[in-house]
C-alpha cells in the first residue's frame, strides 16, 4: 500500500478527436484512481470492520491495520475488531472537515434486472422507440467520418468477451481474484446484457470499458468501497459516461459518499447514469439513482407506458424503454426479453454517449436539459412534468445542433375496412400492425414481430381490428409520425363495439366507446340486441372527458386498462360487476 504523500494530482487524459479532459483529484494527499483500485484489491479483512471516510483535511488513521487512499479525500480503513472499527466511527463523525463516515459493508444490493416470461420482441425496440434510429441518421449528416472515440464504463458483474463485444471491449479492472484482471468475466450475464444494449444503440466508435465490482448477488461479496473506486477508476480511465444498472439503499451514510464522488466527477464532466429500481415504489431512495449529479432512469415498455415494476416520481429524471429488450449473454448470442431499469439506463447511456460525439465536452446539466426540453410524455396532459418524460435522442440531437432531418413521407387511404398505405418518398419501407389494445408501440422495420407486417407500396391490407399503427423507414430521412387508425367498425346509433361471448370469452364484451364528448355516459343493457355482460380492455381508455359512468346491472366483469388514464373520471356506478382486472383504473 501506498505511503501518504502531500501532492496535486492532475490527470489528463486525450481522447482520439477529442479536446483534451482534465480530470482533476480535489484533495491533496491521495492516490491516483488506478493505484487506489489496486490498494483495495490488497486490503484484506472483514467488511464490518471497514470504514470509508470521505475527509477535506488529512486524517489520523487511528491504528487502522490497513489503508488505502483515494480520489477526492477518500480513505477506506481496516480496523481488526467491531470495536475498534466503531470507536473510529465516532471520531470521524464528530469531526466538522469529514464529509462522510461509512461502514464499507454493502447490506442492500440489487441488479435493477427482473425476470420476464413476455413474447419475443423486435430487436432494438429501445432503438426505435427512443428514436436513437433518426439521432444516429443525424449524427452521421453532420459529422460524417470524424467521430470522435467516446468512451463508456460499465459498473457491473464483469462484461464477458465474446464476438459481439470484442472489437468495443478497451479494457477495465476487477476487484476479485481469480478473475480476469479487465474485468471481463461474467458469470452472472448482467453485465454482458448491459453492454450489448449498448452495442445495439451506438456507434462503432463507441467503446466501453468493464468494472466488476460483483460476481454474485449476495450483498457479503459486495463492498462499497469497490463500488466508489470504481467510479472514480473509470473517470480516470476516461470514460465520459458510466453505466450504473444497480441500486444500493441510501441509508448508513452511502448517499453521501456517493454524492461526493459523484458530484466530484460531474464538475470534471463525467456523466453517471443509473437505473431507479424495480419494487414499483415512489421516490425510492436508491444509490446513486437518487443522487443528484446523475441520470435517474425508469422503464416504459414498447408502447411508452410505465412499466408495472418501475420506480418512479420527482426522483426519476428519464425513462427508456426497459421491456421486451434484445440483448447478447455471455457467449455473444441473442438474449430475449431483457428488462428492468438495468435495461432501461444503458439505453440513457447510450444517448448521452450519442451527445458526447457531438459535443464531446457536454455536462450533465446541459444533458438533463437537453431530456426535459425534448422528451415525450407518458401522459398527454402532462407534457411539462419533467419526470414523466421518455427520452427522445433524435429531438436531443436537434435541439443540441439546430439542424434536422427531412421526414420520410406516409400516406393512407380508408375504405370501409381495408387501409391503403403510400409513400412518396424514394424506398421508402412500411410497416403496421393491427391493434385492439389501444397500444402506440412503433412497428419495428429490421425484424417482424408476430403481429408486425410489412406493406408493400399500393397494396391493400385488410385491418382484422379497430386500430393499425404504420410508420414508414427510408435511408438518410427521419421515420414517419406513427399514425393511429380508427376503422369504422362500430354500431353508430350507440358509438359501441360489442363482441358476443364464445369459446374463449365467458361473457359479451363491450370491447370499446367511441363516446368521447360527455361527461356522463350511461351504457345500455343491450347493444344490437346483445346483452353487455364485461367491460373489456382499454374499452374507455384515454377519455379526456368523462367524469361519470353508469353501467347496467348485466356487467359482471372489468377488464385490464378499461378505464385506464381518463384524468376526469370520479365517478364509475357498477352495481354488478364481481370481478375487476388489475391496472383498471391505471
Amino acid at each position: 500500500m501506498k505511503k501518504i504523500i502531500s501532492i496535486v494530482i492532475s490527470i489528463s487524459i486525450v481522447i482520439t478527436g477529442l479536446s483534451v479532459i482534465s480530470f482533476v483529484v480535489n484533495s491533496s494527499p491521495y492516490a491516483t484512481a488506478t493505484e487506489f483500485a489496486q490498494e483495495l484489491k490488497e486490503l484484506n479483512g472483514e467488511a464490518e470492520y471497514r470504514l470509508i471516510v470521505g475527509s477535506n483535511k488529512r486524517i489520523n488513521t487511528l491504528g487502522a491495520v490497513g489503508t488505502a487512499c483515494g480520489p477526492n479525500g477518500t480513505y477506506v480503513l481496516q480496523f481488526d475488531s467491531k470495536e475498534s472499527a466503531k470507536k473510529a466511527y465516532e471520531y470521524y463523525s464528530s469531526l466538522s472537515y469529514v464529509k462522510y463516515a461509512v461502514y464499507d459493508n454493502v447490506e442492500d444490493f440489487n441488479t435493477c434486472e427482473i425476470e420476464d416470461g413476455s413474447s419475443f420482441e423486435p430487436e432494438c425496440v429501445s432503438t426505435v422507440d427512443t428514436n436513437i434510429d433518426d439521432a444516429i441518421k443525424l449524427i452521421n449528416k453532420i459529422k460524417g467520418n470524424s467521430l470522435p472515440v467516446i468512451k463508456v464504463g460499465i459498473l457491473d458483474c464483469g462484461v464477458a468477451r465474446n464476438k459481439v463485444t470484442e472489437d468495443r471491449l478497451l479494457g477495465g479492472y476487477t476487484y476479485f481474484a481469480g478473475k480476469n484482471a479487465d474485468g471481463t468475466s461474467d458469470s452472472l450475464g448482467h453485465g454482458t446484457k448491459v453492454a450489448g444494449t449498448i452495442i445495439k444503440n451506438t456507434l462503432e466508435n463507441i467503446k466501453l470499458y468493464s468494472y466488476q465490482i460483483n460476481v454474485n448477488n449476495t450483498s457479503s461479496e459486495i463492498k462499497l468501497s469497490n463500488i466508489i473506486s470504481a467510479l472514480y477508476l473509470a473517470a480516470e480511465d476516461g470514460c465520459k459516461v458510466i453505466n450504473c444498472s444497480f441500486g444500493v439503499m441510501s441509508g448508513n451514510g452511502f448517499k453521501e459518499a456517493f454524492d461526493d464522488a459523484i458530484s466530484n466527477l460531474a464538475e470534471n464532466g463525467v456523466i453517471v447514469v443509473a437505473g431507479a429500481g424495480n419494487e414499483s415504489t415512489e421516490n425510492k431512495m436508491l444509490c446513486p439513482s437518487c443522487c443528484k449529479d446523475s441520470i435517474s432512469v425508469g422503464a416504459t415498455d414498447a408502447s411508452r407506458k410505465l412499466c408495472s415494476f418501475s420506480n418512479y416520481g420527482s426522483i426519476v429524471d428519464t425513462y427508456a424503454t426497459g421491456r421486451g429488450l434484445t440483448s447478447i449473454n455471455i457467449n455473444g448470442a441473442q438474449f430475449d426479453n431483457w428488462q428492468g431499469t438495468s435495461a432501461a439506463s444503458p439505453v440513457i447511456s447510450s444517448i448521452c454517449a450519442l451527445l458526447a460525439e457531438i459535443k464531446p465536452d457536454i455536462t450533465i446539466d446541459e444533458i438533463k436539459e437537453l431530456l426535459l426540453k425534448t422528451g415525450i410524455s407518458t401522459n398527454e396532459n402532462e407534457m411539462n412534468d419533467s419526470h414523466r418524460l421518455i427520452a427522445d435522442a433524435y429531438g436531443c440531437v436537434k435541439e443540441l445542433t439546430g439542424q434536422e432531418l427531412e421526414t420520410c413521407d406516409l400516406d393512407f387511404e380508408i375504405d370501409d375496412k381495408t387501409i391503403t398505405f403510400s409513400s412518396d418518398t424514394e424506398n421508402a419501407e412500411i410497416y403496421y400492425f393491427n391493434n385492439s389494445g389501444g397500444s402506440v408501440a412503433i412497428p419495428y422495420k429490421e425484424i417482424i414481430a408476430e403481429s408486425c407486417y410489412k406493406a408493400t407500396l399500393n397494396e391493400l391490407n385488410t385491418a382484422k381490428y379497430y386500430i393499425v399503427i404504420a410508420c414508414a423507414y427510408a435511408p438518410g430521412k427521419a421515420k414517419s409520425k406513427v399514425e393511429l387508425l380508427k376503422i369504422p367498425v362500430y354500431d353508430y346509433e350507440f358509438g359501441y363495439l360489442i363482441n358476443e361471448a364464445n369459446a374463449t370469452n365467458q361473457y359479451n364484451i363491450f370491447s370499446r366507446c367511441e363516446i368521447t364528448d360527455e361527461k356522463t355516459m350511461i351504457v345500455p343493457e343491450k347493444i344490437n340486441g346483445i346483452e353487455v355482460q364485461e367491460i373489456g380492455s382499454y374499452c374507455y381508455m384515454g377519455n379526456q372527458t368523462v367524469e361519470t359512468i353508469i353501467l347496467p346491472e348485466t356487467v359482471k366483469q372489468i377488464d385490464y386498462y378499461a378505464f385506464a388514464n381518463c384524468p376526469n373520471l370520479k365517478t364509475v356506478i357498477a352495481p354488478g360487476v364481481e370481478y375487476c382486472e388489475r391496472y383498471a383504473f391505471y
